[in-house]
């Protein structure tokens, strides 16, 4: 039987061309990675990799399934989002600044989607073309464009929701 978190594996190992990346970017020993795509080689019956000295080179097999099993990589996030945002019953306000002519193409758009998937919040919507201080908490949320400035940007983690 198939375990999707195998799929992990196989679509770290066809992004990173090794099982010492795959590796590194998932935070696991390489004999895991090579032991899951084993796995998952034998649980499909088919090749998906296969080594080389510069490292492992995806079969055309395993290149005809990298989309197919990085849609399912997708589809399991955004399962994880929306289960993550409708346990929390996500509510609250968040004031969002932009200047004027983000407005209707970018920013209303994106609040609208925003709302679809959290409809118990409320976006309050700050237009000005002044910088507004977020480390004073005039704002949230800032979208400007041009050159950032190291002095008006400020990092701070709300929530560990992932949308």
């Amino acid at each position: 039987m198939l375990d999707w978190n195998d799929l992990r594996y196989f679509l770290a190992v066809a992004r990173t061309g090794s099982t010492v990346a795959a590796s590194k970017a998932l935070g696991v020993n390489q004999s895991t990675v090579q032991r899951r795509l084993a796995i998952l080689e034998e649980g499909v019956g088919c090749k998906l990799v296969e080594r080389h000295p510069t490292g492992y080179q995806l079969s055309e097999l395993g290149k005809d399934l990298v989309p197919c099993a990085a849609s399912v990589e997708e589809a399991i996030a955004t399962f994880e989002r929306r289960l993550i945002a409708g346990n929390k019953g996500l509510t609250g306000t968040i004031r969002l600044t932009c200047p004027e002519a983000l407005v209707n193409q970018l920013v209303k758009p994106l609040v609208d989607a925003f709302h679809a998937h959290f409809s118990g919040t409320r976006v309050d919507l700050i237009v000005t073309e002044r910088i507004l201080d977020l480390a004073k908490g005039e704002a949230d949320i800032a979208i400007r464009g041009g050159e950032p400035r190291d002095d008006v940007l400020v990092g701070r983690k709300i929530s560990d929701n992932p949308w």
